[in-house]
């Protein structure tokens, strides 16, 4: 019996040390709680607050007192209440779920923020739910940061013109929808394993090496003409290339070449209508059978002059490039000469059926003439090509 009453003496005296001893760390924790520059939390498992420290007061603008004995579900966004009242069921339940969540919180002066939210269970010794223990972490700016980058890979994503980052091995990491088209990749995986001297013929990667490349290194960008080559159809065609540097923001080291490449073909397909265009309607205006004459600017320089006119005015093709007055005198006071100012300054065509005005043969012929000016009609100018 006097065995049995010194262990319990002896048990309660070393209970009593421990205690004594797990005061300092007890008060210590406390004071790391309340001091921590994270939000931190113990709750019930119904969310009701049981302990808050100030970082997680300032957080969400309340203060420690206004939280205590509240459902912490006060703070959480109304859109994000199931999610994390779900969130906590699982925690409790044993679910798979992780401990980790996202969500947002409302800040007591009314602005949206976002939060990672920590979350453990405390046990008693029984193992039993005593409580619940979050930290609390806003992550806004991340959030921010992560939505823009989001936004502007998918302005990139869907350009119409190639956007692409070279890494410093000289392959491609990145070639957005548009390029993989232009260039005939099949998947983002290829572009990894393709060195950018395939993208090229042999003679015009050497303007890659030379020119483009270091250019880039030294003065941070490179624009110009250059020509690819389709991996699939070999078809080699010319682009527009916009390409800069890309550093790091901290050490000012290169870390990528991004670029921009628009396809010309469309626009050498274009040109090369115009100019067929153009071509036709200089032939139709040089052999037409009715006398022609075009005349640009304020001072109504002669442009052009078809066969016909110069025949009925009695001169020849130096005419062109000299203003009206200079390079026909003699019809400056005919109704050809004088209403030209006049159409120039309004935009109206001018249109007479029966004129007379003076030719090269030293005689004078009836005309019907019509002056037209070129603001009021989309018909580009004819050139004189000699």
């Amino acid at each position: 019996m006097t065995n049995d009453k010194n262990l319990v003496k002896k048990q309660t005296t070393s209970a009593r040390a421990r205690k004594r001893k797990l005061r300092p760390v007890e008060k210590h924790l406390v004071t790391a709680f309340n001091q921590a520059s994270v939000g931190l939390v113990i709750f019930q498992i119904n969310g009701t607050v049981i302990h808050v420290n100030n970082a997680c007061g300032n957080l969400t603008g309340y203060s420690p007192n206004e939280l205590i004995n509240n459902r912490f579900g006060l703070v959480i966004h109304p859109d994000d209440q199931t999610h994390y009242e779900n969130h906590l069921y699982e925690l409790t339940k044993g679910g798979s779920g992780s401990p980790v969540i996202q969500i947002r919180c409302i800040h007591k002066e009314g602005q949206q923020i976002w939060v990672k939210l920590h979350t453990t269970i405390l046990e008693q010794e029984s193992g039993q739910i005593q409580s619940l223990f979050s930290i609390v972490e806003e992550v806004t700016q991340e959030v921010i940061l992560r939505d823009d980058q989001r936004k502007l890979l998918t302005l990139v994503d869907n350009s119409i013109e190639l956007m692409s980052i070279l890494e410093m091995d000289g392959k491609n990491s990145y070639i957005n929808k548009a390029g993989l088209a232009m260039l005939g990749f099949d998947n983002a995986q290829q572009v990894q394993q393709t060195p950018i001297s395939q993208l090229h013929a042999p003679e015009h990667f050497d303007l890659v090496e030379r020119e483009v490349l270091p250019s880039v290194m030294s003065t941070g960008r490179w624009s110009g003409d250059m020509l690819v080559r389709h991996l699939k159809t070999g078809e080699i065609f010319p682009v527009f290339n916009n390409t800069i540097r890309i550093d790091d923001p901290y050490t000012g080291q290169p870390l990528a070449v991004g670029a921009v490449m628009r396809d010309r073909r469309p626009e050498v397909e274009a040109q090369r209508a115009l100019e067929e265009s153009e071509l036709f309607a200089r032939n139709v205006f040089h052999h037409s059978p009715v006398a022609k004459v075009v005349f640009v600017g304020q001072e109504m320089v002669v442009r052009t002059i078809n066969e016909k006119m110069l025949a009925l005015l009695g001169t020849d093709s130096t005419i062109i490039g000299k203003p009206f007055k200079k390079a026909m005198p003699a019809l400056i006071a005919t109704p050809l000469g004088q209403p030209l100012d006049q159409v120039f300054a309004t935009g109206e065509t001018y249109y007479q059926p029966e004129v007379r005005i003076p030719t090269g043969r030293s005689d004078q012929a009836n005309l019907g003439i019509m002056i037209a000016s070129t603001k009021r009609y989309t018909i580009p100018p004819v050139k004189h090509t000699g």
